[in-house]
């Protein structure tokens, strides 16, 4: 079943085994589970390995809303692991705000070094402006007194608000913008507006006032590409010829020829064309001419456009972006035809994406021809789920259920129907593919369900989903394991509802445990994972702790560090044991 759920595994799973040899802390300050990798981290003897540890306590730390010690694992780095000092605060205040209000996570800056104050504002706001929550962003900017961050902030709100055509906020901080460069760098941004509202007295106006030639591109740019988009094009090229002999004027020259192809305007984007002199806007050229070409049915012009390319990279890249666009046209056998020049390399996610492209309404009986003449098997198969996917994605459930039929591969025709039944708003789906279903499938889809709960599917109907259309009986024993982890997650979950509900999540618990121990193989780590979440979920930290002890031999070190990291212990029942882990790992 691994093959199925590689991808659920944290990449903090794949780290290489490291030597632990020492501790960075007291034995004796051991009580929550995330203390042993706390001990035992600064012994890590892999740099990488021990920032990305590092990085895990501190955000594992503060998700837990113990700060104190995310403090004290700062405070207590090694003079080997300085460097790491800023990057963690960064780290610890992110997940704080992820979780807190952005006057919160002030009140917690304040309490920080002037110093670190600024960066870590900083951080926070440009994180703030990413997620596109812009009170936040203008509440730590307010925060902010360095003028020189303030300035570099500020643009960036400028850009934000003319991005949203707020002319009044675009100009409000604008206006608060102290440093020189950054003033000239924010008109060329609000150059847009003017471009927009076609004052072309105000472009004049700013060009005249600009003095850093960069920023005087800029804007030059920022002018050419606002009129190219507003079908303005011989006022654009009136200020390219500004550009004419500036290092970007090729790059704006670029954006003007691709507007043509847009447009149809194939003659004279071939006759600025041939101007260009940098391989890299040629190519760029050849590529967009390629899909105009492709929009339009033009066959021959694309392949006459084909014999010219000499760059077998460009060649590679001006074949999916065409084929691409032919496949959507429902050019299928010419597009189909194109991307068998593709080596396999690339031919493999290729006709995934071709297959995406296709209108879902096209022939089905041409499209299966067209994929089964691909001269790999491999091939073949995922290209056939893909296919089927698209098709269940549209609500083509009979399509994607005859397409799935011609699937040979069966780990590939699992993880298909397995990705249509994740893919669906509802459990019904299940009836639906029944014949299909494995029990390989079934076990992950529930493993799947119980991950990834959400406000569609609510926790008690998949609670009753899986007592209803699950069997242990009829799994094997892993598979039984998997049953019996998530049954009781969905009762531990739901216990709120249901007081009865959390002697049952119990009784599975207890179920799961008996079976990892007389299992004669180790538990992949998603399992495990699983379980530990399970007893942590109960607060049994100690059943979880032996589980660990006893399979800790069939994994790397740093695997078992982020597996006790994920055990919750409420009450500090286990530090006893948490203690003698830790000791056990020096040894």
């Amino acid at each position: 079943m691994s093959i199925i759920f590689n991808y659920f595994i944290l990449l903090v799973f794949l780290l290489l085994p490291a030597t632990i040899t020492a501790a960075s802390v007291d034995i004796k300050d051991i009580h929550y589970p995330l203390d042993v990798p706390f001990y035992l981290v600064d012994s890590l003897k892999d740099n990488d390995e021990k920032s990305a540890l590092y990085m895990y306590l501190i955000e594992s730390y503060t998700e837990q809303n113990l700060i104190d010690r995310s403090f004290q694992l700062i405070d207590s780095l090694p003079k080997s692991s300085l460097i790491l000092t800023k990057p963690l605060y960064k780290s610890l205040f992110l997940t704080y705000y992820y979780h807190n209000s952005a006057n919160d996570t002030i009140v917690l800056i304040d309490t920080l070094s002037n110093k670190l104050k600024p960066y870590i504002l900083e951080a926070c706001f440009i994180y703030s402006l990413e997620q596109l929550n812009i009170e936040d962003s203008i509440t730590f900017f307010k925060s902010l007194e360095s003028p020189i961050i303030k300035s570099r902030l500020a643009n960036l709100l400028v850009d934000y608000f003319v991005t949203q055509n707020d002319v009044k906020n675009a100009y409000l901080y604008h206006d608060m913008i102290e440093l020189p460069a950054e003033k000239e760098k924010s008109l060329a941004t609000l150059a847009i507006l003017f471009t927009q509202s076609g004052d072309i007295i105000k472009i004049n106006k700013a060009l005249t006032e600009i003095t850093n030639e960069t920023h005087r591109h800029s804007l030059l740019i920022n002018v050419v590409t606002t009129l190219i988009d507003k079908n303005e094009q011989k006022t654009a090229l009136n200020f390219l010829d500004q550009l004419k002999k500036s290092p970007v004027y090729e790059k704006a020259l670029t954006y003007v020829i691709k507007n043509m192809i847009t447009n149809n305007n194939f003659e004279d984007a071939i006759s600025y064309a041939q101007t260009l002199n940098t391989d890299f806007y040629k190519h760029e050229v050849l590529i967009s001419l390629g899909q105009g070409f492709a929009k339009a049915g033009n066959i021959i012009a694309i392949n006459e456009l084909l014999t010219s390319i000499e760059s077998e990279d460009v060649l590679y890249q001006f074949i999916q972006d065409v084929s691409l666009i032919l496949a959507s046209n429902n050019f299928i056998e010419e597009s189909f035809s194109l991307t068998k020049k593709l080596p396999n390399s690339l031919a493999f996610d290729h006709y995934q994406n071709l297959i995406k492209a296709c209108d879902i309404n096209s022939d089905m009986h041409f499209l299966l021809l067209s994929i089964k003449q691909i001269n790999d098997y491999k091939i073949v198969n995922h290209t056939l789920a893909t296919y089927a996917i698209q098709s269940a994605l549209n609500n083509k459930h009979e399509q994607a259920i005859y397409i799935i039929k011609s699937i040979t591969d069966l780990s590939t025709k699992d993880i298909c129907v397995l990705t249509i039944l994740e893919n669906g708003q509802s459990l019904d789906l299940y009836t639906t593919y029944q014949p299909h279903l494995t029990e390989v499938v079934i076990t992950s889809y529930i493993q799947y369900l119980t991950i990834n709960l959400s406000g569609t599917i609510s926790k008690q109907a998949v609670l009753d989903f899986t007592r209803q259309n699950v069997n242990p009986k009829l799994l094997s024993k892993e598979n039984q394991l998997i049953y019996h982890i998530e049954l009781g997650i969905l009762f531990a979950i739901n216990a709120e509802d249901n007081t009865n509900y959390f002697k049952k999540a119990i009784k599975q618990a207890k179920s799961a445990n008996k079976l990892i121990r007389h299992l004669k193989q180790d538990v992949d780590l998603l399992t495990l994972s699983s379980y530990i979440h399970l007893e942590s979920l109960l607060n049994r930290p100690k059943y979880a702790l032996k589980i660990l002890q006893k399979h800790k031999k069939y994994y790397h070190d740093t695997d078992i560090l982020y597996l006790l990291g994920q055990i919750k212990d409420k009450d500090k029942k286990a530090t006893t044991l948490l203690q003698s882990f830790a000791k056990d790992f020096q040894k």
